[in-house]
């Protein structure tokens, strides 16, 4: 509704333009919230809209409360008032907005195909681990599946429900609301590179974000992020007798689990991909980074994983004519601790997610086949058929990079993206709705965002 313009013109003015502004927003997020639901037909972002939609009207209603008190006539109030509610306003439109560009891009034909591919991929990848862990007991309450979205950066990157994402915090006023409040929203998400839209079985990136936010998500209290660091803390110091080398290598124990999961899910698809993203020339294989393994001790963690879990040097294979792993002790030692059984879990990660990478890299072969002649057929609607058909369009696509003349590449790698969206579009399970086991309770955590908001625009 309009204002009372009681107070004088310049009162009236100056609410009637809070007014507008208000009206804009509220239209805005009550349509957007409408068309994204009817969009989501099969339920695949149902708890993320729920509870997306739980906090914005949440801070919609408080607004439009606070939209009737504009009509003091002081007029140094008044504009006192309508600052404050204008500054709230745009905090409003900050948070929509923000969720608004990850949702609609699946509304773009130029990202379509790829977020089409990157959701099944995650929900295949994410679902089953989480599932399990709820029927044993090991965690409780909603765990929805992270939401795939495109930026125009490098890397991929996962942001699980307690990690901000970097457009929404570092901005003075902002970051204690964030990083105590939203980033606990039932919502989180994973960015995918530009690559994807050119190449969409680059999806298979995912795996290693996806493996990010299980760690997250499969025990409660972060269990996993804490008690993976110290097996890998210890290993590296009963191996090496250094605690500094120790504590280094906790460091990267997030990454190395990423990697580790990676490597279930994807097989050797995931150590060709990590490959093609890490190496470089040799005097930076050794280099120290923040929070990553150096990038030859990654490379050789992938590939050596691989290795030990199929029974054969398919990972090793899969770095070839780039690097091979030198010898490493302690390297060895981590992965004698981070394969076997694992605290909290009560065992290997490999059968708490029910793989077996032989099994799954001979289906791969079998669709990479299907991709290479242009064979018809498509996989029974299942489950597991995103990972298994993303690995043979990668295998493909080596093949075809490698022997396609540049001049046909482009034919060639469209072709190999038509079968490629299509085999998983008809893959794809038939599972109803896709959202966490239970909806989510947020009336507590809009309220804790709504006060922090008012707190932080007083």
């Amino acid at each position: 509704m309009l204002l009372d313009m009681a107070g004088g013109g310049g009162n009236a003015v100056r609410v009637a333009t809070s007014a507008l502004l208000f009206q804009r927003v509220s239209v805005g997020i009550s349509g957007w919230l409408d068309k994204r639901r009817k969009a989501d037909s099969r339920g695949q972002h149902t708890t993320q809209l729920t509870a997306i939609g739980a906090v914005l009207d949440r801070i919609l209603a408080q607004l439009e409360q606070e939209q009737d008190g504009l009509t003091n006539s002081d007029i140094g109030a008044i504009y006192e008032a309508c600052h404050r509610f204008d500054r709230r306003t745009v905090w409003l439109e900050r948070l929509w907005r923000f969720f608004q560009s990850r949702f609609d891009q699946r509304e773009d034909p130029e990202c379509r195909a790829a977020l089409g591919v990157a959701d099944e991929l995650v929900w295949s990848l994410y679902s089953g681990p989480v599932q399990k862990a709820t029927l044993l007991g090991l965690r409780t309450g909603p765990s929805p599946a992270p939401v795939a979205f495109i930026e125009a950066r490098y890397s991929p990157e996962a942001f699980p429900t307690e990690v901000v994402p970097p457009d929404l915090k570092d901005e003075g006023e902002a970051t204690s609301l964030l990083k105590e409040h939203l980033n606990k929203m039932p919502a989180p998400v994973v960015r995918m590179a530009p690559a994807c839209v050119a190449a969409p079985w680059l999806v298979v990136y995912l795996a290693h974000e996806v493996g990010h936010h299980l760690q997250y998500d499969l025990l409660p209290q972060r269990r996993l992020v804490t008690e993976f660091r110290q097996v890998v803390e210890t290993a590296v110091e009963q191996n090496t007798g250094s605690s500094s080398e120790a504590k280094a290598w906790g460091g990267w124990s997030k990454e190395i689990f990423a990697d580790l999961f990676s490597v279930m899910a994807m097989g050797k698809a995931a150590v060709w991909a990590m490959g093609e993203m890490e190496f470089t020339a040799a005097k930076g294989l050794d280099e120290e980074r923040t929070g990553y393994p150096p990038a030859g001790t990654r490379m050789a963690l992938l590939a050596e994983t691989c290795d030990r879990v199929t029974g054969t040097a398919d990972g090793t294979a899969a770095l070839s004519g780039l690097f091979a792993p030198p010898p490493s002790a302690v390297r060895q030692a981590v992965l004698d601790a981070v394969l076997g059984t694992l605290p909290g879990l009560g065992t290997s990660l490999a059968k708490f997610c029910n793989v077996n990478v032989p099994a799954f890299e001979k289906e791969v072969a079998v669709w990479q086949d299907v991709f290479r002649n242009g064979d018809a057929r498509d996989p029974t609607p299942d489950i597991a058929n995103a990972p298994v058909l993303t690995g043979a369009a990668v295998g493909q696509w080596q093949t075809i990079a490698a022997a396609t003349a540049r001049d046909k590449l482009s034919a060639a790698s469209g072709a190999l993206e038509s079968r490629y969206v299509a085999k998983v579009a008809a893959g794809a399970p038939d599972d109803g709705p896709r959202g966490s086991e239970e909806e989510p309770d947020v009336e507590t955590l809009a309220g804790d965002i709504l006060d922090r908001i008012w707190q932080e625009t007083r």
